[in-house]
């Protein structure tokens, strides 16, 4: 990829980085209820009525209901209501007059709890003791399309905790270094080896059982952050633990639980091929790549993208391609800095081999990074809002940052382009030793802005 052609890139590129951080959907929101937020009732309800923005599940969902004095007032099990976007909680405590307070829990396809409250009073005539149905029309649900709810704006995440957002830069971290090894050394190692421009191959097994171990402790730190995933998410639905009825359900009967499991089995299986591979430079790679692709897509079906009402199943393959590729394109920089320089120095033939590294590398990384911009034009088109949204909300202003932390990214990237890359055959792995870190930095700034839009509401 020439200069020029880098530059033209450059503002693609970042419209590409700006849509896909985009192309998140708004955590479930509470639509409407019944009895409604500060209603007043002359007659007390039997039973309280929550409809949200899309479907949720009653077995994950919790209702309180707590009086002025803060007591609480016994509730019967949840059960869904007459769609799936709606559940009901029986009152069983007769009310008198007075103000009471709801508290809901419930959890999206996303897997994210998200929490509210609001108010309503109830003002009976003295010595009044009856009660109205349910199915009474004064206070039976309204219209969701004709009366939207107004108890808050943005409901309260439950996974927005300094502690959740390392847990997930830690998942896109890792995940990236496992594809970046397994596409360093299929593609970029395999095709030097074909070379007549290599003088021996034992430099690239070097690199190979470097990128081998690089992939094999990412591995070990991906089953460990899918561990600190399980006893988050457990506190933040408040469940007990590994015993915990929501929890189980979670696991078992939703994508989140399902993209829990595929993450912990591919990473299970990349650990494996990578202990493989150092014992063996040339064997596991083919089950590396494959437990990468997987890997690839678990942040979709354990995050926002699973969330679309519209089209779930093309946002899921859209979000899991891009991640492969960035992680492709990102991963296997670290990979060629991280183990195919060290072992160019160690065969003493660094600056031929590390120049060939690099010119083999580029080719793969502007195709990557083509990919990246299609599914991220694509998501645009799927999600994009409002642009005004960028600067008037916090999840704008969020991917404002991230926007500035990619400008970084590709402007390192076009520096090498255009001015260490020319120079490696000549000095050899020096100044790409100076400029890769700093690429690689600006890249983990990235993440720890993408995990915390994750679990941040957009507009």
């Amino acid at each position: 990829m020439r200069p020029r052609t880098a530059l033209r890139a450059t503002p693609l590129a970042l419209c590409l980085l700006l849509a896909v951080t985009t192309a998140a959907f708004a955590h479930t929101a509470l639509r409407s209820s019944s009895p409604e937020k500060d209603e007043r009732l002359t007659v007390a309800p039997t039973e309280i009525r929550l409809r949200f923005t899309s479907a949720v599940d009653a077995r994950l969902a919790r209702v309180a209901l707590t009086s002025a004095d803060s007591s609480p007032v016994r509730l019967d099990s949840l059960r869904s209501g007459d769609a799936a976007d709606e559940i009901v909680a029986p009152i069983l405590d007769p009310l008198t007059s007075g103000e009471f307070t709801v508290s809901w829990q419930v959890i999206g396809t996303d897997g994210h709890p998200v929490r509210g409250t609001f108010a309503f009073v109830v003002d009976l005539p003295v010595d009044t003791t009856t009660v109205a149905p349910a199915t009474d029309p004064e206070f039976g649900p309204p219209d969701p399309e004709t009366q939207p709810h107004e108890a808050e704006a943005e409901p309260e995440s439950a996974v927005q905790s300094p502690g959740n957002v390392a847990v997930r830069w830690l998942t896109f971290a890792t995940i990236l270094a496992i594809v970046g090894a397994g596409v360093f050394r299929t593609f970029v190692l395999e095709s030097m080896r074909s070379s007549s421009t290599v003088p021996t191959g034992s430099a690239a097994d070097d690199a190979a059982t470097r990128a081998a171990r690089l992939g094999r402790g990412a591995a070990i730190f991906l089953l460990l952050a899918a561990g600190a995933r399980y006893f988050l998410q457990a506190r933040a639905v408040e469940a007990d633990g590994l015993a915990g009825d929501i929890m189980g359900v979670m696991l078992f009967d939703t994508p989140w639980g399902w993209g829990w499991f595929l993450q912990v089995g591919a990473a299970a299986l990349a650990l494996f091929a990578f202990h493989r591979a150092v014992g063996d430079p040339r064997r596991g790679w083919g089950a590396a790549l494959l437990a990468g692709l997987a890997l690839a897509f678990t942040p979709a079906l354990s995050g926002h993208a699973v969330g679309s009402e519209t089209a779930p199943a093309l946002a899921v393959a859209v979000d899991g391609v891009h991640v492969f590729a960035a992680s492709a394109w990102i991963g296997t920089l670290l990979a060629l800095a991280a183990a195919g320089v060290p072992a160019a120095v160690r065969s003493g033939g660094g600056t031929s081999m590390v120049a060939d590294l690099v010119s083999r590398f580029s080719p793969l990384a502007l195709t990557f990074a083509a990919i990246v911009v299609g599914t991220g034009t694509i998501s645009a088109i799927l999600h994009l809002d409002a642009v005004n949204q960028l600067w008037t909300t916090t999840y704008g202003r969020t991917l404002l940052l991230k926007l500035g932390a990619v400008v970084l990214v590709v402007a390192v990237g076009a520096w090498n382009w255009r001015s260490v890359r020319p120079r490696l055959a000549i000095s050899g792995p020096a100044p790409l030793r100076r400029t890769a870190p700093l690429e690689l930095l600006a890249a983990a700034i990235v993440l720890v802005l993408t995990a915390v839009l994750v679990a941040t509401p957009t507009p």
